[in-house]
């Protein structure tokens, strides 16, 4: 007897890929290095991964709120595991992701506490949307960074040459 779902195998199962969450593509590891607000290092098989956060940017070394934003990231997941969902690579050499812990996505609660930009070149997903809205509340409540009277963000820092800027660009 023949089966009639043998014709339906391939496609069905390719669209059962394209259906899943997009959680499901992600990986998770133990966070063991802060290097600065927006770049981690990620214990991930035995290896460390460099993860840059996806489509943000804090203040550079020697901008203000660079510490705040170094602290604030270490405070919510040095030590932790966490779930890294890998959107591509990062100009640096390392992994463009987007991290949660505890069911929050860190790329977004650094943009909400003011303690980075969402960066307009590379932020290009439609969640990017949501995020500069989530930014334009920051500024609006003056929280972290947007208490500074003209805060600039580190691509013009750096364009400008400022001291202490010499970061690779992302």
């Amino acid at each position: 007897m023949k089966s009639v779902y043998r014709p339906c195998l391939f496609p069905c199962v390719l669209a059962f890929l394209f259906l899943l969450p997009a959680t499901s593509w992600s990986w998770q590891g133990k966070v063991v290095n802060i290097v600065n607000g927006d770049t981690i290092e990620i214990l991930h098989d035995g290896k460390r991964e460099t993860i840059r956060l996806y489509g943000i940017m804090v203040p550079v070394e020697s901008q203000a709120f660079s510490r705040e934003a170094k602290k604030f990231t270490s405070e919510k997941v040095k030590g932790k595991t966490v779930s890294v969902k890998p959107l591509e690579k990062s100009p640096s050499g390392g992994i463009a992701a987007t991290l949660v812990f505890e069911r929050v996505n860190l790329n977004v609660e650094l943009v909400r506490a003011g303690y980075a930009w969402v960066y307009d070149q590379s932020c290009t997903r439609p969640e990017c949307k949501a995020w500069k809205f989530i930014e334009a509340k920051a500024r609006d409540e003056k929280n972290g960074l947007w208490s500074l009277p003209d805060p600039v963000p580190p691509w013009e820092y750096r364009e400008a040459g400022a001291p202490g800027a010499n970061s690779p660009k992302r």
